[in-house]
């Protein structure tokens, strides 16, 4: 997947990025790249920190 598509279909979910980088701009070094992939990480833990108790009591 690209990066815009990625960013468009997590972009809902992100409620705010406590003065991270902007994961919409362009990856240009490999410190975009590794923050843009621990944006997603933690966007995932805190979606499996939400749901999973609610789901699997």
């Amino acid at each position: 997947m690209a990066q815009a598509d990625i960013v468009a279909a997590a972009s809902p979910f992100i409620a705010s990025l406590n003065g991270g980088a902007d994961p919409s701009k362009p990856l240009s070094n490999d410190l975009d790249i590794l923050n843009f992939a621990l944006l997603l990480e933690f966007l995932e833990a805190d979606f499996y920190n939400a749901n999973v108790p609610k789901f699997f009591k």
